[in-house]
């Protein structure tokens, strides 16, 4: 059985097309992903209990030994990622009053 010349060509040549499709896709995903993570979503610290602090994004709370987030430079959740946004006078929005009622 002899195989004809141009059916090789034709297969090799929709080989390559096919694999530069899936590449050209992988490759759009991945700068879809680059994007996403250079730009964080904005966040704030909330504290809920004494010493700690929970993601207003994804609501992870954050238990510090003392001090603020501020001091322990935590400028992104650990969990999640977002840049956390602090008022000038370093003040948090305490909820401990609302925790402390469940």
């Amino acid at each position: 059985m002899v195989i004809n010349p141009v059916v090789i060509i034709i297969a090799i040549v929709s080989i390559c097309i096919i694999f530069a499709w899936m590449h050209l896709i992988l490759w759009r995903k991945m700068q879809e992903r680059i994007l996403q993570m250079s730009s964080p979503e904005e966040g704030t610290w909330l504290k809920i209990y004494d010493n700690t602090y929970m993601c207003s994004v994804c609501q992870k709370p954050q238990k510090l030994s003392d001090g603020t987030p501020h001091e322990h430079n935590l400028n992104y959740c650990p969990n999640c990622g977002a840049k956390m946004i602090v008022a000038a006078n370093h003040q948090y929005p305490d909820l401990t009053k609302i925790y402390a009622e469940r």
